[in-house]
């Protein structure tokens, strides 16, 4: 398993450092797990960058998460449109991520 720590304000400007990190793990084969317990802020370019991870994964990999989401990136997420409220749990808002990267990738 590669485990994949996503820390601080995540933006743009990582953008290209996380593509690499991205891509090395899909070359691995192996399940992928994002710890985002010191993600602070994130803005649409990095989920972006984690719909682009999960439409080249195949079925050797798989994609979960750990850590509790912030408030502000739960209001990110809900501004971007991937979660329905800002008020839903983590899990809540990993399940929502989760169908909808599923369906991106059927």
């Amino acid at each position: 398993m590669t485990t994949i720590e996503l820390q601080g304000e995540l933006g743009i400007n990582n953008a290209a450092e996380l593509k690499k990190i991205f891509i090395s793990a899909l070359e691995k084969k192996q399940p992928i797990t994002f710890d985002v317990s010191k993600l602070e802020d994130i803005d649409v370019s990095i989920v972006q960058l984690l719909y682009a991870l999960y439409s080249e994964m195949d079925s050797s990999c798989s994609i979960s998460y750990i850590g509790m989401l912030s408030p502000l990136v739960k209001k990110r997420l809900f501004n971007i449109g991937v979660a329905s409220s800002p008020t839903l749990s983590e899990q809540e808002i990993l399940n929502e991520i989760e169908a909808k990267l599923r369906v991106l990738h059927e």
